[in-house]
């Protein structure tokens, strides 16, 4: 498949004689490829969750297509009667609007994207029909890019060859190296301070280390963590014998508005992951923050007073 220009007739090989020909023509065709690849006039939306209403659906007209599609007394066999999916004929349904794969079976248009929905396939679902639509769309996406990729190679490579690019280019790659080399002197500086911050303060950094740590032990190993342990046990042991019984979990019920846990319990109940990473007692400082405050005194209110402002 050729590049799709206006003129049906360029290839891309003519198109390669034609640049080695006249390379300061080069520009414009690269102008030309950024025409046509943005040529195709979709209409784009911002994303944005919504909820699609009831009363916004058209029920009336949904409806009588279900009625029309309800099962029929007796089903059609063959693809050329009517559609496979619902089993009804074409003459039963001729105001139902249709969808005509690549390989030429025709389908209901609710059917088929009802079907695809629910059973995800790509592909038609009659047994003898080896043409997989998704397939065929795929290749000729890949096609068009190939074209397209193979176009614009021919492009540059003859920008390539100019010796006005040539200079140009050097140029570039000099600047590229003096920003490289600043920017790495920068870096070292930013990671001496910090080896130097860690040298001074190493004593009082590995005693908050240690006290963080003899508190996690101390946590895990309280009457509270054992009570705590022991009532997710009860709740395991409840919660598999409603399963068995009623076939309900608790994503189930809470799905069903039964039950109203919140979200952090619910990964624990549900086996997602552990009950506590302890995180809270992780301590972040970052350069140019507020000094920190003490937690425990009863005397706050001067606090962002006190405090220095950010740098």
């Amino acid at each position: 498949m050729d590049i799709p220009p206006k003129n049906q007739f360029v290839s891309l090989e003519n198109l390669e004689l034609f640049i080695e020909k006249y390379p300061e023509d080069t520009d414009k065709w690269l102008e030309f490829l950024d025409e046509r690849r943005h040529d195709t006039n979709i209409t784009t939306y911002p994303y944005k969750t919504r909820t699609i209403r009831l009363e916004d659906i058209n029920k009336e007209n949904l409806q009588e297509q279900t009625e029309i599609l309800k099962e029929s007394e007796h089903p059609i066999s063959h693809f050329s009667e009517g559609c496979l999916l619902c089993k009804k004929s074409w003459t039963q349904t001729a105001e139902v609007p249709t969808i005509t794969l690549i390989c030429g079976h025709k389908f209901h248009t609710m059917c088929f994207m009802y079907n695809h929905y629910h059973t995800d396939r790509t592909h038609c679902i009659i047994d003898t029909c080896d043409i997989n639509t998704w397939d065929y769309i795929r290749q000729i996406d890949k096609i068009k890019r190939e074209n397209t990729e193979s176009a614009e190679n021919i492009l540059f490579n003859s920008i390539t060859r100019r010796k006005d690019f040539k200079q140009d280019f050097n140029d570039l790659k000099k600047i590229i190296s003096d920003v490289t080399k600043k920017h790495t002197v920068v870096n070292n500086s930013l990671k001496q301070a910090r080896n130097e911050l860690l040298h001074k303060h190493i004593f009082s950094i590995n005693e908050i280390q240690k006290d963080m740590n003899e508190m996690v032990k101390t946590i895990k190993e309280n009457e509270e963590m054992n009570i705590y342990k022991n009532s997710l046990k009860i709740y395991r042991k409840k919660a598999r014998n409603m399963f068995r019984k009623y076939h309900l979990s608790l994503r189930d019920l809470i799905r069903r508005k039964k039950l109203k846990v919140p979200w952090r319990l619910r990964w624990t109940l549900e086996r997602h992951r552990d009950a506590f990473s302890f995180s809270n007692l992780r301590l972040r400082m970052y350069p140019g923050r507020k000094i920190w405050v003490d937690p425990l005194t009863d005397n706050n209110e001067d606090s962002d007073v006190s405090s220095e402002e950010e740098i």
